[in-house]
């Protein structure tokens, strides 16, 4: 959760800051997605199903242990499925790969949520305390004696 959050605040930073769509969505390989376009990495890793079968969905389920799901996203999102996986791989491991990405998909979401309510709340309080500015430096030039210039002779 805490990597989460800290991607959260530098995407925050970004959207206060005018700059749309938070940098991790818009950059890629060190180049720049148009606006509004997404880039997806491509798929050059092997599935490592070892690390997956050492996996106890039940616990991370039971317990929550959103840690563990994001130990396991890259492999599931940045490896490649072939037919050989399929051949290779019992039907109960491919079943376990499926509720695992529903596990990443359902924790994604709810972080998107959690963010996008941040982000408005954020605003919303930068919002405020920009009005309050305003009103404060109106306040404050009201409220300055004016100079009157001095005439040399």
């Amino acid at each position: 959760w805490p990597s989460a959050m800290r991607s959260t605040f530098s995407a925050a930073d970004d959207l206060l800051r005018g700059e749309g769509r938070p940098a991790p969505l818009r950059q890629h390989y060190g180049g720049m997605a148009p606006p509004g376009k997404f880039i997806f990495r491509p798929r050059t890793s092997r599935v490592n199903w070892r690390l997956l079968h050492s996996l106890d969905l039940d616990r991370v389920i039971r317990e929550g242990d959103v840690d563990m799901i994001q130990a396991h996203m890259e492999n599931i999102c940045f490896s490649r499925f072939s037919t050989e996986d399929l051949e290779t791989t019992s039907d109960e491991s491919i079943i376990k790969v499926v509720a695992l990405a529903q596990l990443c998909m359902e924790f994604l979401m709810a972080t998107c949520a959690e963010s996008q309510h941040l982000i408005q709340g954020l605003t919303e309080r930068v919002r405020i305390q920009a009005a309050q500015l305003k009103v404060a430096s109106a306040t404050s030039r009201r409220e300055r004696p004016r100079r009157t210039p001095e005439r040399t002779a």
